[in-house]
């Protein structure tokens, strides 16, 4: 798993409510883009995709790009 992925799930740990915004928002289409402390979610509801930017361009935390499936079986396994 990258880093960006990874920095994603650890700061989802302890924000239950977040992280079931951030899915919430698969179902309800609401908002196209969501911003958190490290990261903005862009939502393309067409492609069923999530583009993932981490706060600050580093080539340690490249933006992904992510199916709305992949997206949720991230969180399948945080508490």
């Amino acid at each position: 798993m990258n880093k960006t992925i990874q920095a994603l799930k650890d700061e989802m740990l302890n924000a239950p409510k977040i992280k079931a915004k951030l899915i919430e928002n698969i179902s309800i289409r609401e908002n196209p883009k969501i911003v958190t402390n490290l990261f903005s979610l862009e939502y393309d509801f067409v492609n069923e995709t999530i583009s993932i930017y981490y706060y600050v361009e580093d080539r340690e935390y490249p933006d992904q790009i992510i199916s709305f499936t992949d997206f949720i079986g991230l969180f399948k396994d945080l508490q």
